[in-house]
């Protein structure tokens, strides 16, 4: 570390890091309510009770619906390192970056990591996963909501409606567990401050990988 030269250079604008933070917060709650919807047999809930609970998990689903639909819009016209080009590992840098990266866990996680502006390209492929999965149960809920209860006050969707909703909800929920602990394993290898990156934006780099983020910042935005 002696004698290195560091540099904070922005990644990601002020509206992708309120969208980070502002979906992350609804999709906690949502999984919560879900989580509890989804063994509401077990806990042994009323009707009553379940239906509730539903009311509130569908109130907690607009705005992340909103949350979501704006976050796929600026994947297409947000700064270069926000969009669908730094996600997918289309050009061969971003697939011999997925390739190094692949390896270095391989290793377990020992030597040098490999050099990435936003999101090395593993992390890549699982956001954008996980965008298509969320926009799936957002779709889903909407649907299933406007199925009405039996007279009962139970509800019974369609297995159609109801599996996709429920895979989401397990798929999802995986994401959320898997993903903090990687973020803490990234943030005390690499200390490029990650974590603190999507409060602020800016990143730890290097004063001689400028040039090197700046060239990647011209590809993708070619």
């Amino acid at each position: 570390m002696e004698g290195k030269r560091f540099l904070l250079y922005e990644v990601w604008e002020p509206l992708v890091r309120f969208l980070h933070w502002f979906n992350c917060f609804f999709i906690v709650v949502l999984l919560s309510l879900g989580g509890i919807l989804f063994f509401r047999s077990a806990l042994n809930l009323s009707p009553a009770t379940s239906e509730t609970i539903l009311h509130f998990h569908v109130y907690a689903g607009y705005p992340l619906a909103a949350g979501i639909l704006l976050r796929w819009i600026w994947l297409f016209i947000g700064e270069p390192f926000s969009t669908w080009k730094d996600i997918l590992p289309l050009r061969e840098e971003q697939r011999r970056g997925l390739r190094e990266t692949l390896l270095w866990y391989a290793r377990g996680l020992r030597g040098r990591p490999p050099f990435y502006i936003a999101h090395n390209p593993l992390a890549g492929i699982a956001y954008g996963t996980f965008f298509v999965f969320v926009a799936l149960q957002v779709v889903t809920g909407l649907i299933l909501n406007q199925i009405p209860p039996l007279p009962s006050g139970e509800r019974r969707p369609p297995l159609f409606l109801i599996l996709p909703h429920d895979t989401g909800f397990i798929v999802i929920l995986l994401y959320v567990l898997i993903h903090i602990p990687m973020v803490l394993i990234h943030e005390l290898k690499e200390r490029r401050s990650i974590v603190s990156a999507m409060i602020h934006g800016k990143k730890v780099f290097e004063e001689g990988e400028r040039e090197g983020i700046e060239r990647y910042r011209d590809l993708l935005k070619g």
